[in-house]
């Protein structure tokens, strides 16, 4: 019973770590606007030209992995909490 606790422990630790990096990495996401014909460009405070469709793009996918590894946390924190009690 105690190397599944810490089965479901080392699980649910590591997969809170991949959740919060991607949605780090998808609230950081920028991507340049260098490709010809973009339509949606922002330009922020220093120049900096990004493409607002691809940036999207990449957000909601950085955002679906984080989404799932959520999922397996709280899935793993209820088995936990099943097992514990």
């Amino acid at each position: 019973m105690n190397n599944l606790k810490l089965l479901l422990t080392v699980l649910l630790c590591i997969s809170s770590i991949i959740s919060c990096f991607c949605w780090a990495k998808s609230a950081l996401a920028k991507v340049p606007a260098k490709i010809p014909g973009t339509i949606l460009v922002w330009t922020d405070e220093s120049g900096f030209q990004t493409d607002l469709a691809a940036t999207a793009k990449a957000q909601t996918k950085w955002n679906q992995i984080a989404a799932a590894f959520a999922s397996i946390a709280a899935i793993t924190q209820g088995a936990l909490a099943f097992v514990t009690w």
